[in-house]
């Protein structure tokens, strides 16, 4: 018989079944501390995966954090010191971020936050090759509180997509070609684009805010894109384009010059009609611009489809994934369930079915996007005057 401490013929060290029982403890311990390591390590990859990449079912473009993200206080304290009170919303920034007379680079510009600066001018810089590989224009054709503030927010949130928060591109495109609306002219399709860049880029770092209201997307794409993958690029400006195409159509002049337009871009446009009750008034005088247009314009270079907000905020499970598929389809970019969970996070039914009865919901009821909200209550979204675009 073995005494305790001699070895047996296998080598095996023979111990006091006492000291055993610890060293079996000992073992079990240790497999134990090492096996929730390796599962906290599992759940802090998936935690970062989730909240810096989309990963697509049927186009992987999951990756690397995204570079662009809000700026804190302190990086934003020259940007404050510009801004102005305005009497209806607090102050003219948070009336909407396009109003900041800053390029996105000296938005980043503060002292105190220096490896941004360099981060926004790597950012600009990659965007010359990025341009080249775009396939589609998005333009909206929606009119004032029809929530499509949410929508081109939404959109800009995705990685393979770059839309601004009323650039006003088109009224600025015919400015340029003789028209008195405000804002500097654009000819080029660089110009467009560079213009739609500094927007949605200049929006991201301050906040995307329109009426005092935040409508950044957590742990979104804003003005950023997976690189390699920018495939739309667009401009949420739908009431104010309505009326644009309103006043041309009068004219008979709508179809000619809205060729002309695509012309210039040299893309596909994309029109998202967005509305709350398809049986309403402004549903039909929109539907039949996007009709006019769709029968002079061939569909090689013109589509569209349409953005039930009633479905997307109140709607069942299944109509809102299909009513989000549906755009996306459209516009020829994957949203798989990531995109989807990011999307549907921002819907919030509150008194919705007020809004499509009356006309008139206020965000505060509806979609509360940001940590920062005044009480003002009788308007959700912009575009309905000139100067500011609301």
């Amino acid at each position: 018989m073995l005494k305790p401490g001699a070895k047996n013929g296998a080598g095996q060290l023979f111990l006091y079944p006492r000291t055993q029982q610890r060293e079996s403890i000992k073992t079990v311990a240790t497999f134990v501390s090492i096996s929730v390591l390796v599962l906290g390590l599992g759940c802090i990859q998936k935690e970062n995966w989730y909240i810096g990449s989309i990963k697509e079912s049927r186009e992987n473009v999951s990756g690397k954090l995204h570079r662009i993200a809000p700026l804190s206080p302190n990086c934003l304290s020259h940007v404050h010191t510009l801004d102005q009170k305005v009497k209806k919303y607090g102050t003219r920034f948070k009336q909407s971020c396009k109003f900041i007379p800053l390029s996105p680079l000296e938005v980043a510009s503060s002292s105190a936050c220096s490896e941004e600066q360099w981060k926004v001018q790597k950012h600009i810089d990659s965007f010359q090759q990025e341009k080249e590989s775009i396939k589609r224009y998005a333009m909206f054709i929606a009119d004032a509180h029809s929530g499509h503030s949410l929508v081109g927010s939404l959109l800009d949130a995705h990685p393979m997509m770059l839309v601004a928060n009323e650039d006003d591109v088109f009224s600025r495109y015919l400015k340029y070609h003789g028209n008195s609306y405000p804002g500097t002219p654009l000819e080029t399709r660089d110009e467009i684009f560079e213009s739609i860049l500094s927007n949605s880029l200049k929006c991201a770092l301050y906040g995307r805010w329109q009426h005092a209201y935040n409508y950044t997307v957590p742990h979104g794409w804003g003005g950023d894109w997976k690189p390699g993958k920018l495939a739309v690029i667009g401009d949420k400006k739908g009431g104010t384009t309505s009326n644009r195409l309103r006043a041309l159509q009068s004219e008979k002049k709508m179809v000619k010059v809205f060729q002309e337009f695509q012309t210039t871009i040299g893309l596909p446009i994309h029109i998202i009609h967005v509305f709350w009750d398809k049986n309403s008034d402004v549903y039909r005088k929109n539907d039949k611009l996007v009709s006019i247009l769709r029968n002079g314009i061939s569909s090689d270079i013109l589509s569209a489809s349409e953005w039930d907000n009633s479905v997307y905020t109140c709607g069942d499970r299944d109509s809102q994934e299909s009513l989000i598929m549906e755009t996306c389809d459209a516009l020829g970019v994957p949203c798989d369930s990531t995109v989807m969970n990011l999307w549907m996070s921002m819907a919030k039914c509150k008194l919705a079915g007020k809004h499509v009865a009356g006309d008139s919901i206020s965000i505060s009821q509806h979609n509360h996007t940001g940590a920062e909200q005044n009480t003002h209550s009788n308007r959700e979204d912009g575009d309905d005057d000139e100067e500011g675009g609301m």
